[in-house]
Formats: C-alpha cells, structure tokens, sequence
C-alpha cells in the first residue's frame, strides 16, 4: 500500500485555517441609509457594540449655537467603522480628575494609566448601541442612557456606562452624546432671528430620540417601548423631554436618578439667558476692535472662536454658572410644573430616586453652625426641625449635607413625584442607601453617583464588591429591565409598592431591599410649601 507523503506542518497549518474560518465570528453590521455600520462584539460575545454612530450632523462653524441638523442620506453604499467610540464633547476634564481621585482614594495604583486624557471634539454628536439581537422582529425594550455632569462635563461611555451587561438581559440599550455647557447652554440676542434660540443639548437629546425612532429596529429594539434613563443632570434633562408635549412619541418611560432641582425654584427665562449671553461676549470679546459689535456681530465673531478657546473663555468668565435648560417657549414652552400639569405629556411610567448621601462628599469635615446657616440662607428649605437630632450632637457636617441632599434632590424629586402621580401616571420612587465596605467607603456613604456601577452591572475593579453588592446589582437590574419592558418594576418575586401623595412610599434599595416611608417627610413638608409658592410666580417666559 503506498504511503501518502503530505508534510505535518502542511496539515497542521490547513487545520488551523479551516478551524479559525469556522471560530472566528464576523464583525456585525447594521445596514442604514445606505452605510453599512461595522460594529464589534462586546465585552460578552454574545452582544454587539455598535459605537460613534453619527446622529446629526457636526455642530461646527456655522452650525454652532443653532438646531443640531439630520444626516444626510447618502446616494451610494458606504462603510463605516463602529467599533470605537468617538470624541467626547468639549468639556474640561472635572470629571475625569474624579474618576482619577476615586480610584486613587480606592487603592488603585495608577489611576492615570486607567483613566487617560480625554479627545475632546466639538463634532461630537454620536451615539452607542448594545445590542443582543439584531433582527427587526425582535422588538426588544430600549434604555436610552443620558449622562450627567452638570451638563458641562462627563460622556456617553464612561467606564459605569456601558452598555453590554443589561443589553445580554433583553434589552437594547444606547448611550447618546450632547453639547455641554457654553456649547449647549447659551442663548443670546441674535438667535432669535436665527430659529432655535436656546436649549441646544435638549434639542440634540431630541434629535437622537428621532433618529433612534426610525432606526432602531435594524438593531432589535422597538421604537414603541423607549425607557429614557439619566442620572445628576442627565436626569434633569430627562424631566424637560419627557414633559414637553413636542416629544409625544418618542418616549415612553423613564427613570430619574438623582436628578437636581427639577424646576424648583423658577428657572431663568429666555430675556435672562439672552442678556447674559451678551455680557458674555462682552467679556469674551475684550479688544478695542470688537467692543462696539452689534449683536449680529457678536454672535458671528463668537462663532468664529476656535472651540478650545471658547471652552477656555467659559472656565474664566462662567466657572459657577449652572447650565441647565431654561423656559425658552419652544421646546421648553412652560415651566416644568406647568408642562407636567398640561392635559398631554409624552409620560407614561417613572421611576425616581435619589441616593443616601448625595452632599456628604462636598461639605468640609469642620463644618460649624455658621456653616450650616450659611448654606440655609440659600436653600428653598427654612423649616429645619427634622434635624433636631444633628443639632442637638453638634453634628454640622450631617446636618448640613442632610439638608443639601434634601433640598436640591430629595425633596425635589419627592414633589415631581407628587405632581406626576396625580395626573394619573404611575411612579416609583427608591433611596439608594447601600454603602460598600471598608474605611474609604464608609466616609463617603452612599455618595453621588454610587448607584451607577449596581444599575449596569460595571463595578469598578477598584471598588469593594461582595456578595451584597452582586445580589443587590441583580435586583436592580430585574426592577429597571422590568419597568423598560413592561412599564411596571414588579414581578412575582418582589414588589414595588406605587407612589401614593397620601402614602408616599419608596423603595430602599441597601444591604437588604424593602419598603418605608419616603426619606426627610419633615424637610420636605416645608419645601412643598415653599415650591408651591414659587411655581405660583413662576413666568413663562
């Protein structure tokens, strides 16, 4: 019998080949207006990661300070790479010196190498997808996550954002971009004459919802059932969008965490903003060749301003100024307590909460009574009778970020609650109160932002995580993909009770999970009185 002379090294290499060719898993791809997305598998294999999907056009040149402009289509097929995540809008790195100063607090060694510079751009309108599906019939719930950072800072993929953990659940959920601070908050004059004269990062928020309304499905999701998801200012905005009648349609729930003020007291209105966007360019603009501009001359020379200079123009002049949205009789038409009291909002199920310690971080360890008072000369709360037993053991420091917490997110959040539930929507409300262990943890409580890593399932590998923590993060994750599916946070193993005016109730969410009454009754009693005083004042423009 002859012997077959075939080299080993010859067969091992086909055998290589042959079993890489069946292994290797192809990149997904998503086919839109005639581009064909190449997208990426995630950190699970079995969800792909669509990342830096354009939804609007660069707001650059000419396109600053105005309505964020659709894509085009384009005429013939195009490949895109969505693998990797875009630039994040102009901001100063304030967020990324916290995620750095946390994980060095933590233990981490080098919290640099872990967290490296920002690419800031202002082209900078992208969104992200995670997806474990990508077949039109699937009709997945879609989380739409929108970040905080005092909407002058933080991005759409900071390490707690992503999204492959809740999307491997039964979900599509997506992570969208917006213009910060003096790129999405400024108004003047001259924009008036110009269309959309204000709330620049609502109306890319907006823009996003549209665009994820006509394609989403391509990747799973169903456009009929959007959660909108936000926390800290993200979640502010949330509040503005999804009351605003325009938005019908393109929303469906939503869940607020820690989101601040809420419209109480009166935001500015348009004539304020605009006056301060002229002594902005006022300041901005100190030369003697520019100091007589008219208005349209103004506004044209501060977009011509290169990007990083403006934002560094920003950090000089406006370093304490709140950026938020403002009554601007367009996509804001009315205060918030009117647009949530109007006979059609786009709302139809919420969840709000705020966390245990959200202030205890900002207040000076030696913090007095002549501290404490300070602070109450400037907060809508004046009765303070349900921190008698702070005061009677001269704790200033828990007074005081007891009444921070209370004032600008607690009771706040408590009297959106109040509002929505009467118009008949049904709410829930929780208090996120767990504390993680060890000495670092213990100091800063159930601090700003603690919940984020539990809601996706992304603990940091600096942070202390336990057994508590993991079950904790799974009864999360049940409540908020129950509610994105379904509209009701409840199944058969757990109950939520509704948020009742009468009997306000929430969820703690702890070293353990159970039911009591809404925090701070006594502090909030006397910021519904106050609030109801001021909306009663409030103009609309």
């Amino acid at each position: 019998m002859p012997t077959l002379n075939f080299p080993v090294k010859a067969i091992l290499l086909i055998t290589c080949v042959l079993f890489s060719s069946v292994s290797a898993k192809a990149s997904p791809t998503i086919e839109i207006n005639n581009k064909s997305y190449l997208g990426k598998w995630s950190d699970d294999p079995d969800v792909a990661a669509f990342l830096g999907i354009p939804f609007a056009q660069p707001p650059v040149g000419e396109l600053r300070w105005r309505a964020p402009q659709p894509l085009s289509q384009s005429s013939k097929n195009e490949r895109v790479n969505a693998s990797e995540f875009a630039p994040v809008c102009m901001q100063s790195p304030r967020i990324l010196d916290w995620y750095r100063s946390m994980a060095a607090d933590f233990g981490d060694s080098n919290p640099r190498k872990r967290f490296p510079d920002l690419s800031i751009s202002e082209d900078c309108l992208y969104l992200n997808i995670w997806t474990p599906s990508m077949t039109a019939d699937s009709k997945l719930p879609v989380l739409v996550y929108i970040h905080g950072g005092s909407n002058k800072s933080g991005w759409s993929y900071e390490p707690n954002y992503h999204g492959h953990n809740l999307a491997k659940q039964g979900a599509v959920v997506v992570s969208i971009a917006y213009r910060l601070g003096i790129f999405g908050f400024f108004s003047h004059p001259e924009l008036s004459e110009q269309g959309v004269n204000a709330n620049f990062a609502l109306h890319d928020q907006r823009l996003a919802l549209q665009w994820i309304q006509q394609h989403i499905a391509a990747f799973g999701g169903d456009a009929s059932n959007v959660t909108l998801m936000g926390e800290s200012a993200g979640a502010q905005n949330i509040a503005y969008l999804m009351s605003a009648p325009s938005n019908v349609g393109l929303l469906h729930k939503a869940i607020l965490q820690s989101a601040p003020l809420l419209g109480v007291p009166a935001p500015r209105n348009l004539q304020q903003e605009q006056q301060w966007g002229l002594e902005f360019g006022q300041m901005a603009l100190q030369s003697s060749d520019t100091i007589d501009l008219s208005p349209a001359q103004q506004l044209a020379a501060l977009r011509s301003v290169p990007a990083k200079q403006l934002l560094a123009l920003a950090e000089q002049h406006l370093a304490g100024h709140d950026f938020r949205p403002i009554v601007d009789g367009d996509l804001v038409p009315a205060p918030l307590h009117d647009m949530l009291t109007s006979p059609v909002i786009p709302l139809q199920g919420l969840i709000i909460g705020t966390n245990g310690d959200e202030y205890t971080s900002y207040i000076a360890n030696d913090a007095d009574e002549a501290s404490f008072n300070h602070l109450l000369d400037n907060r809508l709360i004046k009765d303070t009778r349900g921190l008698t037993d702070a005061f009677e053991q001269n704790q200033w420091r828990e007074a005081s970020a007891r009444l921070m917490t209370a004032n600008r997110m607690l009771c706040p959040a408590q009297y959106l609650a109040n509002t929505i539930s009467q118009q008949g929507i049904p709410v829930w409300m929780y208090l996120f109160d767990r504390v993680r262990s060890g000495e670092q943890a213990t100091q800063l409580g159930a601090y700003h932002g603690a919940e984020l890593p539990y809601v996706f399932n992304t603990h940091d590998p600096w942070l202390p995580t336990d057994n508590i923590d993991r079950q904790l993060t799974t009864a999360i994750n049940r409540y908020w993909l129950k509610f994105a599916a379904s509209g009701s946070p409840n199944d058969k193993r757990a109950t939520w009770p509704v948020f009742q005016p009468t009997e306000p109730q929430q969820l703690v969410f702890a070293n353990s999970i159970y039911p009591s009454e809404s925090a701070e009754q006594a502090l909030c009693t006397d910021f519904f009185k106050q609030a109801e005083a001021s909306t009663a004042q409030m103009p609309n423009l």
